[in-house]
C-alpha cells in the first residue's frame, strides 16, 4: 500500500490542485476576497508611510488567508502534504524536503545502486527504458545497455550510479542522466577521458572534494586528456532539485 501511495501521490497532488482552482471558480465570495487581497497588496507598495503601509499588508495578507480557508480542498491538500511527509521519512530525515536547505534534496540515507554496464550491440535486442516504472526499474539493479548513447530517467530519492565495472567502447559515450530531485552520486574509472556538463536548478556539484553551487546553472570540466583518450566519456546530467556528486576512482 505504502508502494502504490508513493508512485501515486504526485497525481493526488496534482488532483488537489485541480479541485483549488475548481472551488475557488464556483465561489464568488472567495474570488472577492482573493481579489480585495490583491488590490491591497498593489496598493500598499504605492504608501509611503511605513505603519500604514505594515498594516494593509497585514490585511491584505489576512483576508488572503481567509479566503482559503474557506476552501475545502485546501484541507485535501494538506492532507496530501502530510502524507509527503510521512511516505517520505526515512531513519536519517525526510527524503523529500531538506528543511536546512530549504530545498527539494533528500538527505544523506541509504541510497539506490544503479551499476551500468555496457554490452556490445545485438541487432535484435534494444533496451527500452520508457516501458518501466520511474519509481522501481532502477532499485538495487545492474542493467545493461548498448554501446549506443545511454539515456537514464529517473524520479527522485537517493541514487549511486557505477560505471566502474564497465568497459567502454572506443571513442565518445555519450551518458544522458534526467532526474527530477534528490542526490545522485556517479562513480567513473579514471582510465578514461571525462567530460561533465552538470545543470540544476537548485542544488550544487561536489567534485574533487569541493561542491559548487548551482542556482539555474550549469558546471561544465574536462579532463585535460579528453581529446587524446581512446577511450572516452561525455555525461550530461539535468537535476531540477538536488545535489549531483562525480567521483572518478
Amino acid at each position: 500500500m505504502q508502494n502504490f501511495l508513493r508512485q501515486n501521490i504526485f497525481i493526488v497532488f496534482a488532483i488537489s490542485l485541480v479541485l483549488i482552482l475548481f472551488d475557488i471558480f464556483l465561489d464568488w465570495k472567495i474570488i472577492g476576497l482573493i481579489g480585495v487581497s490583491f488590490i491591497l497588496f498593489i496598493v500598499g507598495l504605492f504608501i509611503g508611510n511605513r505603519i500604514l503601509r505594515l498594516i494593509i499588508f497585514v490585511a491584505a495578507l489576512f483576508l488572503l488567508i481567509l479566503s482559503l480557508l474557506m476552501i475545502q480542498s485546501v484541507w485535501v491538500l494538506l492532507l496530501v502534504i502530510i502524507l509527503f511527509l510521512i511516505l517520505f521519512r526515512s531513519k536519517d530525515g525526510n527524503e523529500l524536503i531538506h528543511f536546512k536547505s530549504a530545498l527539494i534534496l533528500p538527505k544523506k540515507s541509504e541510497s539506490n545502486y544503479l551499476g551500468v554496464k555496457l554490452i556490445e550491440p545485438q541487432s535484435e535486442q534494444r533496451t527500452v527504458l520508457d516501458q518501466e516504472s520511474l519509481f522501481d526499474s532502477y532499485r538495487e539493479k545492474k542493467v545493461e545497455f548498448e554501446w549506443d548513447d545511454v539515456n537514464i530517467v529517473l524520479f527522485g530519492g537517493n541514487h549511486i550510479l557505477d560505471f566502474g565495472n564497465t568497459i567502454l567502447p572506443q571513442g565518445e559515450t555519450t551518458i544522458v542522466i534526467r532526474k527530477l530531485f534528490g542526490r545522485t552520486r556517479l562513480i567513473i574509472p579514471n582510465d578514461i577521458g571525462v567530460k561533465l556538463n552538470i545543470s540544476t536548478i537548485s542544488g550544487g556539484v561536489v567534485f574533487e572534494s569541493q561542491r559548487y553551487s548551482l542556482t539555474a546553472d550549469n558546471f561544465r570540466w574536462m579532463s585535460p586528456d579528453y581529446g587524446d583518450s581512446n577511450r572516452k566519456v561525455n555525461v550530461i546530467v539535468s537535476v531540477t532539485f538536488g545535489d549531483v556528486e562525480v567521483i572518478i576512482l
